[in-house]
């Protein structure tokens, strides 16, 4: 049977290394040690989490990811992708919510619910996972999308700005967007790279792997597998003394 997902417009749906804590306007990574496999606690609001398992094509499979990964990720022995959620469904509070409109640019996040938020041009992504004893599992709370022997899921992208003029948003801890065009978008106060998950699907058919509206880059590539690439935002730390700046390059290139 189909896992049908979906939640009211107001929540974010993200991916992360440490789950990430999320508000109205950005996700942000938790500062908590890699033991901490769950979702922050806040009194604001509350999180749920999801996993998604893609079974992904068995002979020669080349389904891999960026040596630099922050996101909740694990590629198993048989190279299939397990990939984890953390979403924000439940406000309890939404005094210290209140951050503003999301900033015109070029960035793209998952979807949840049946619309968008302002601003943003929804899209969707289907493709074939592996067909043969297929091991797909999708446990949890997941963005919008069908999970079953293939996978279709929602994004919501905005396109109205120029990635190179920096937008302003909560930098309080570490966060990602999947990128839209050829460039990150850039966001005040931090410092960006790119990382990626490639899925290699089922090639029987290749033309089943197909799209819809607009999605995130690189979406389908020439061999009908899905790639996408995150932008990935770490504050940065000013400083003036020669000590200090030698350790944030340090950490910068440890990344």
């Amino acid at each position: 049977m189909a896992a049908t997902v979906g939640h009211q417009p107001t929540t974010l749906t993200c991916n992360f290394e440490l789950k990430p804590f999320c508000t109205r306007r950005a996700c942000h990574q938790s500062s908590r040690s890699r033991r901490a496999r769950r979702c922050p606690e806040s009194s604001d609001f509350a999180f749920e989490t999801g996993t998604r398992v893609f079974d992904c094509e068995d002979s020669d499979p080349i389904s891999s990811h960026s040596v630099s990964m922050h996101l909740e990720l694990r590629l198993d022995s048989e190279k299939d992708i397990h990939l984890s959620f953390c979403s924000k469904t439940v406000t309890l509070n939404d005094k210290s919510l209140t951050g503003g409109p999301w900033p015109a640019g070029q960035y793209c996040f998952y979807q949840v619910g049946e619309t968008c938020p302002d601003g943003f041009e929804n899209g969707w992504i289907l493709w074939q996972d592996e067909r043969d004893r297929n091991r797909n599992e999708a446990k949890g709370v997941l963005p919008r999308g069908v999970y079953d022997n293939k996978t279709l899921m929602y994004f919501c992208c905005r396109t109205d700005g120029d990635p190179d003029v920096p937008v302003e948003l909560p930098r309080g801890r570490n966060f990602a967007f999947l990128k839209y065009g050829d460039r990150c978008q850039q966001v005040e106060g931090t410092q960006v790279r790119t990382e990626y998950i490639l899925w290699d699907n089922d090639q029987r058919d290749p033309g089943e792997q197909t799209h819809d509206g607009t999605i995130p880059r690189v979406g389908i590539t020439r061999l009908r597998d899905v790639k996408l690439e995150f932008c990935y935002y770490t504050k940065i730390s000013y400083c003036g003394n020669p000590v200090c700046m030698i350790i944030r390059k340090l950490r910068e290139q440890t990344l």
